[in-house]
């Protein structure tokens, strides 16, 4: 089951980097930043860090969208102390949630 798009058509996925930069690049981002609302961090098991960072997205000034991003920065196995990102997620919140609905539901007659 794929994404859908702001049509309601299927989107294409894209893979890899080059895939990739050309999708981010079509969408004509200008004067882009980021406001940070909220970050948690937890260590796992294997002492590497899971993070889920919470935020919104500007293009031009205007708030665009709610995202959710969550990683792992895992530790090199060389035993140097550096890390790298592992497992990185990323998805727009209105995404999670587009076309949930939520029905009313009649409370049953008491007999």
């Amino acid at each position: 089951m794929g994404e859908l798009d702001s049509n309601g058509k299927t989107a294409d996925a894209v893979y890899g980097q080059k895939e990739t930069h050309r999708k981010v690049m079509s969408q004509n981002f200008t004067n882009c930043h980021t406001k940070i609302g909220h970050v948690n961090a937890h260590a796992t098991l294997n002492d590497d860090v899971v993070f889920q960072v919470m935020g919104l997205l500007f293009n031009d000034n205007c708030a665009l969208w709610r995202f959710m991003r969550m990683f792992v920065l895992a530790l090199e196995s060389s035993g140097s102390n550096k890390v790298y990102v592992h497992n990185d997620i990323f998805r727009y919140q209105d995404e999670v949630f587009g076309g949930f609905v939520t029905e009313e539901v009649d409370e049953p007659e008491e007999r």
